[in-house]
């Protein structure tokens, strides 16, 4: 027994002498009903983030330096700014590819976006409606760590869902296998989408370190109630202000993180009916969208601001090598400075020394083809009155990239047949389907008309009355199935054309959409005259031909 009281002594001496009592903290659970009713607007609210640096990221009117913060925006709403390893966002979009769904990472995704919106002849979204976020699975707590400390702790953990419909236009160029032609044909896809992702709590250590003797306090005795008898109104009462009151001491070191986890695409679906499921769902929130929280006023909230502290920080910000801060332009690399004459942020290709930092990376996506002008670097908008042929660095004139392409145009056999016609939207499988329906078709109402003729001719040879009924009644019969026949060959016919004419309406309304969007922006060749200029020391008159 004397044994006994020495370890327990022991044991009492070592809990004094570490100064600290294991316990375990368990941050309050979101209260949707009640404190944090307004949290599903902050979701919608990061839904219209997420939309707006889409829509920046492909708008070709806007200038590089908004497209490029929006970039790095869009790959930080995506992910966890304390840890970029642990987390990447999976993103499910089909126009991105051209008919062929693929799950993204953040990053990826990211890359694409910027690739189609630069490279291709046209890439535009348009974000419809959107309902409101709703619970996708059971709250849960997440075990998370103090840095310093190395203490753990669990945070409340909100899933949430949002259902929106968008629609997007790509031009794309096919060629037939039945013709060797390239042909540029505008593709839409309206889907409707959903985006999922989640809401925690985490606690800020530096604000933590001067409440914490309180909160442990509070914390070790919310431990005790956790069976006592319901009828003891005094201990029932105790434990309400003592949760009131650590709800209170988290607003002091608890930050809100938000995640969008997945964004995917949902086929086969009514879109009318689920617009309207949308719209319905939307007059749950009745939400006006706050302004988020930006405390060092440089236009980045802190869902997106890597230092939220320092208004020099934030995604697509110039890069100081004089400054102390690691990621000045929030990008999730350390700051590399090199020559960027123009401050465009891309390196100048002849006076960079800090090639050997990009091992392993495509030296054409960081260094400038033109480091006097601030328009022009990889990934740029075209710009048409720059005077400059390349103006995003990828090595192709401009004039190239931003032509409508070869336009459609059919000549007088593919008015009469539309299958053939199909086939200058790279629709093959409709001429085959169209086409043999025809031939079938055609084929058996000529069958029926050479035998309805044949019993016709015996029918007049005849020489009795019953061998004429006999012959009459074989020429109707296969008559009538000639007329059928015949109006199925009409009706395959008729159905081309109204396919045709549907496929063909939807291409040229978008064609016209692309090309009022694209005409300042448009080259044609034509001819100059001057009747007095200098070339090559010679005076007189020039005739030039501009592209």
């Amino acid at each position: 027994m004397k044994y006994l009281y020495i370890i327990i002594l022991l044991f009492s001496f070592s809990e004094l002498v570490s100064g600290q009592n294991p316990v375990t903290i368990s941050l309050s659970s979101f209260d949707f009903n009640n404190s944090d009713s307004l949290f599903k607007c902050q979701i919608n609210s990061r839904y219209n983030d997420f939309v707006r640096y889409v829509n920046n990221m492909i708008d070709k009117s806007l200038d590089s330096e908004t497209r490029l913060h929006s970039r790095l925006a869009l790959w930080a709403l995506l992910g966890d700014l304390n840890d970029q390893n642990s987390f990447e966002a999976g993103v499910i979009d089909e126009s991105v590819e051209g008919n062929r769904s693929k799950l993204y990472k953040r990053s990826e995704y990211i890359d694409k976006v910027n690739e189609v919106s630069t490279l291709e002849f046209t890439y535009q979204k348009e974000f419809m409606a959107n309902g409101c976020p709703n619970s996708t699975r059971s709250f849960t707590n997440t075990k998370k760590e103090l840095e310093k400390s190395g203490e753990i702790y669990y945070a409340p953990l909100f899933h949430f869902g949002l259902d929106f419909i968008e629609k997007s236009i790509r031009s794309d160029s096919v060629i037939s296998n039945l013709r060797k032609e390239k042909s540029i044909v505008y593709l839409n896809y309206l889907k409707s989408k959903s985006l999922k992702g989640n809401i925690s709590k985490t606690i800020n250590e530096e604000d933590f370190e001067y409440y914490r003797e309180d909160y442990i306090r509070l914390t070790t005795e919310k431990n005790q109630y956790k069976s006592f008898d319901q009828r003891d109104t005094l201990k029932k009462n105790r434990l309400k202000v003592v949760i009131d009151s650590l709800k209170l001491l988290e607003e002091n070191f608890v930050n809100i993180e938000f995640k969008i986890s997945y964004v995917t695409e949902k086929n086969d679906i009514d879109i009318r009916d689920e617009n309207r499921r949308i719209e319905d769902l939307s007059k749950e929130c009745n939400c006006t969208i706050k302004v988020p929280q930006d405390d060092d006023g440089d236009g980045f909230n802190i869902i997106v601001d890597c230092d939220d502290t320092n208004p020099n920080v934030y995604p697509g910000a110039r890069v100081n090598c004089n400054d102390s801060n690691l990621d000045d332009n929030c990008d999730g690399k350390i700051d590399i400075c090199c020559d960027d004459l123009d401050g465009d942020g891309f390196v100048s290709g002849s006076n960079c020394d800090c090639f050997p930092y990009y091992a392993g990376v495509d030296l054409l996506k960081v260094c400038d083809c033109n480091d006097d002008d601030p328009t022009v670097f990889p990934g740029a908008s075209i710009n048409c009155e720059n005077n400059f042929l390349d103006d995003n660095c990828d090595g192709k004139i401009d004039s190239i990239q931003i032509d409508v392409g070869k336009e459609i145009v059919f000549n007088a056999f593919e008015k009469m047949y539309p299958p053939w016609a199909m086939t200058r939207f790279g629709q093959d499988k409709k001429f085959y389907l169209y086409t043999g329906g025809i031939l079938i078709s055609g084929g058996i109402a000529s069958f029926f008309k050479i035998r309805s003729n044949n019993f016709y001719k015996k029918y007049k040879n005849a020489e009795t009355f019953r061998t004429q009924d006999t012959y009459y009644n074989q020429a109707n019969k296969f008559h009538k199935g000639f007329i059928v026949s015949t109006g199925v060959t009409a009706s395959i016919y008729i159905l081309s054309h109204v396919d045709f004419s549907i496929t063909f309406r939807k291409h040229k309304k978008t064609e016209n959409e692309i090309k009022e969007k694209l005409k300042d922006c448009a080259y044609s060749p034509s001819l100059n005259l001057k009747p007095f200029s200098l070339i090559n020391e010679t005076i007189g008159p020039t005739l030039s031909l501009n592209f």
